[in-house]
């Protein structure tokens, strides 16, 4: 909760970021590469393997036309993705830096993607966009899948995933507010 009073308005946070204020955006939270990181458990795949996981997320969000992709990057140091992003879709992602609380920019988007939900998705379950979860990392707490499904998004299944929210953009489901469930925090 103290990350979401800290959050600058939709309004100035577009206004910092050059995005208009009437552009649908999407927000790829991308999370942490394990390297040195993962010392209580481990994930179900390599950082190769996560790397090309983001990837194929991006090239889905930039196959999506009419909508301003916003890759907020993890704060820790090693991400390949933004120079990926400079070879591959120079002109399709805004990479926002590592730098600065993604809590300051809940307000940002209208729907939000997720690989990995950790601190992230708490946070942004504060804010109202709708949210979009593609996890193969982590397994869910018995109770946990069934609530988080009332108001997002959430499959292991890329191709699930991905349907779900095409047909999300294409209805404009995507870009309406989350509706809160108490369950959730």
């Amino acid at each position: 909760e103290q990350s979401s009073r800290k959050a600058r308005s939709r309004g100035r946070i577009r206004k910092a970021l050059k995005v208009g204020a009437r552009e649908r955006v999407v927000m790829y939270v991308s999370s942490n590469y394990d390297l040195n990181y993962r010392y209580l458990s481990y994930r179900n795949h390599s950082d190769n393997d996560y790397f090309r996981q983001q990837v194929r997320i991006l090239r889905f969000l930039c196959s999506l036309h009419n909508l301003r992709v916003v890759l907020k990057l993890h704060p820790s140091f090693g991400s390949p993705l933004p120079s990926w992003i400079q070879r591959s879709l120079p002109e399709e992602v805004t990479v926002r830096s590592a730098r600065g609380a993604f809590g300051s920019m809940i307000h940002l988007a209208d729907a939000v993607v997720m690989d990995t939900p950790a601190t992230s998705l708490v946070q942004v379950l504060q804010g109202s966009a709708r949210v979009y979860v593609y996890n193969t990392c982590y397994h869910w707490e018995p109770g946990i899948l069934e609530v988080l499904q009332r108001t997002c998004c959430v499959s292991d299944d890329f191709d699930s995933w991905a349907q779900s929210f095409r047909r999300d953009i294409a209805s404009g489901r995507a870009f309406e507010p989350r509706l809160d469930d108490p369950e959730l925090i």
